[in-house]
């Protein structure tokens, strides 16, 4: 049972008979999940508040599995009325219920569900706990059967739920209050897994990892420095101070699985200039040695680069005009929005100088004060602090405008590592000074 290291899709057994159903199984792990229980023959329902997307999801599965037996039920877990009615609406069917996926959840700016409740607490608890609930007896008289909640290991970043501070807005950040709802979530869990015990009816939350689904979207940029660059930053100082130069350091070569990791380090020989050209440090295309240095010009343009979604200086040919203008200070854009504190980190990193890149050590030292923001109430905050937490609260309509992931498909030509060998291109100088959105 123990065997295999990694769960696959090939170990669902066969669900002939069984009924499932998953919110949020428009997109993302919804979307997966229903497709794969689908696929093995589970009559799957996909509950969620677009009925476009629902209805599309749908068809894509049938498309995907040549299975017809997955059908789209409206359900808007901010509004408990209609959850109410979606589940009741289920039990009209007269359907067995075997599976039941509480997968659908939101990370979004302050607003408060059509019930007056805190959004996030509304959708991703309040609006399960009830749906879960009106299906109860339907999914006991179905056992063997079993309800699965998808949390998060963020239940663990809040000490408890202060409920007379739910609809407070000033008292809580997005990621407090996220962290709230999953620990909502485990705690709905465990609760319901005694109440059930004996009736064959199997309660479980799960952590899913990180995973790049459209819910990332809805993050402050916070989310990505504390789950991608403070992952990433580690990994270079660690490398450093063991005197190891990653020496191709790109995105595609910071791989998001489980944990936030970096790949095909130090392959290239120090005799070589080798890698993709917007990420490669000036000094190096003026053929001057690969140093650390080096490293954090490129992890500058990485940080850059997750601002926008887009690969650095994709309308370019990279040339020899394009070394050229690297040299001269060139640096890729900023989206709209981005912190002001980011930016200026982002600059000392791209510094045509590199005795004033600063270290990976101070770099995340840098990171974690900000995620020590993220994880403070406005009240426990200094002026200066409350001035980063904003900038990254006003971010969040940029990380919503973003796509689901970065293409990573991107990553062909001109994006695949290479030797680079320009020559007479000027002196490296420093970038010039630059608003949020432009070039330098």
């Amino acid at each position: 049972m123990f065997s295999k290291k990694h769960f696959i899709t090939e170990d669902i057994p066969d669900l002939t008979g069984k009924v499932a159903i998953v919110t949020g199984g428009n997109s993302g792990i919804g979307y997966t999940t229903a497709r794969e229980l689908t696929r093995k023959n589970a009559h799957v329902f996909i509950a969620s508040r677009s009925k476009e997307r629902g209805e599309g999801a749908v068809e894509k599965i049938k498309k995907e599995t040549g299975k017809s037996q997955v059908e789209y039920l409206h359900l808007d877990l901010s509004n408990l009325k209609n959850v109410k009615k979606s589940a009741e609406n289920f039990l009209s069917k007269n359907l067995s219920l075997h599976i039941l996926i509480n997968n659908a959840g939101i990370v979004n700016s302050w607003s408060l569900t059509e019930d007056g409740i805190q959004n996030e607490f509304g959708v991703n608890h309040v609006g399960h706990f009830l749906f879960t609930m009106t299906l109860l007896a339907k999914i006991e008289a179905s056992a063997p059967s079993r309800i699965v909640i998808v949390s998060s290991t963020a239940h663990g970043y809040t000490e408890g739920i202060e409920f007379d501070k739910i609809n407070q807005e000033a008292t809580q950040s997005t990621w407090q209050r996220y962290c709230i709802s999953k620990l909502s979530n485990v705690l709905f869990t465990k609760s319901l897994s005694k109440r059930v015990e004996g009736k064959e009816v199997y309660v479980n939350s799960v952590h899913p990892g990180f995973v790049d689904t459209s819910i990332a979207r809805g993050f402050k940029s916070g989310f990505f420095v504390a789950k991608v660059l403070k992952c990433a930053t580690s990994s270079i100082s660690e490398m450093h101070k063991i005197l190891i130069l990653h020496r191709d350091l790109h995105l595609g070569n910071i791989l998001k699985e489980k944990d936030v990791f970096l790949s095909d380090t130090g392959l290239n020989g120090s005799c070589i200039v080798r890698g993709v050209l917007p990420y490669m440090a000036p000094e190096l295309l003026h053929n001057q040695p690969y140093t650390k240095k080096a490293d954090l010009y490129s992890f500058g343009i990485i940080m850059a680069e997750l601002t926008t979604g887009k690969p650095p200086f994709e309308d370019r040919l990279f040339d020899h005009h394009l070394a050229i203008d690297i040299c001269k200070g060139l640096r890729p854009k900023f989206a709209k929005e981005t912190p002001e504190c980011y930016i200026a980190l982002v600059k000392r990193l791209l510094d045509a100088d590199p005795t004033k890149r600063p270290e990976a050590e101070e770099i995340l030292m840098i990171i974690n004060s900000w995620i020590k923001i993220f994880h403070e109430s406005n009240e426990n905050l200094s002026k200066e602090e409350l001035i980063i937490k904003n900038e990254f609260d006003i971010s969040n309509e940029l990380i919503s405008n973003l796509p689901d992931e970065i293409n990573v498909s991107k990553y062909r030509e001109p994006y695949i590592s290479k030797i680079i060998n320009f020559i007479n291109l000027p002196i490296p100088v420093n970038l010039q000074d630059h608003s949020e959105g432009s070039q330098v």
